[in-house]
C-alpha cells in the first residue's frame, strides 16, 4: 500500500501513479516577497505572483508595501500578510 507521502512524491516528480490515474498537466504558482527597501526612489517590499513562469500583472494597494509610509518592519509584515492571504486563497480553491 502506498502512503500519502509516497503518493505525493510520485505526483510531484511526474511518475505515473497507476494505470488508471496519471498526471497530464502541472501548473506552477510562485509567490515571491521582493525586497527593494534600499531603493532610494521607492523603498518598499513587493509581492510578485507568477503562474507557469509568467508574471500575473497586478497593481494597486495590494501590490507594493511602502517603507516610507509604514516603516521597514511594518511594510514587510504587511507584505508577508499578503502572501499568506494569497496562499490561503489558493489552498481554499484546491479544497473545493
Amino acid at each position: 500500500m502506498t502512503t500519502m507521502n509516497e503518493f505525493l512524491d510520485k505526483a510531484l516528480t511526474g511518475v505515473e501513479l497507476n494505470e488508471k490515474r496519471k498526471e497530464l498537466k502541472t501548473h506552477n504558482i510562485t509567490v515571491k516577497l521582493v525586497d527593494f527597501s534600499d531603493d532610494k526612489d521607492e523603498p518598499a517590499y513587493d509581492v510578485e505572483t507568477n503562474i507557469d513562469g509568467k508574471a500575473v500583472m497586478g497593481g494597486g494597494s495590494k501590490q507594493v508595501f511602502s517603507t516610507q509610509k509604514d516603516g521597514k518592519n511594518g511594510a514587510r509584515k504587511k507584505a508577508e500578510k499578503r502572501i499568506q492571504e494569497i496562499l490561503s486563497k489558493i489552498k481554499k480553491l484546491g479544497e473545493e
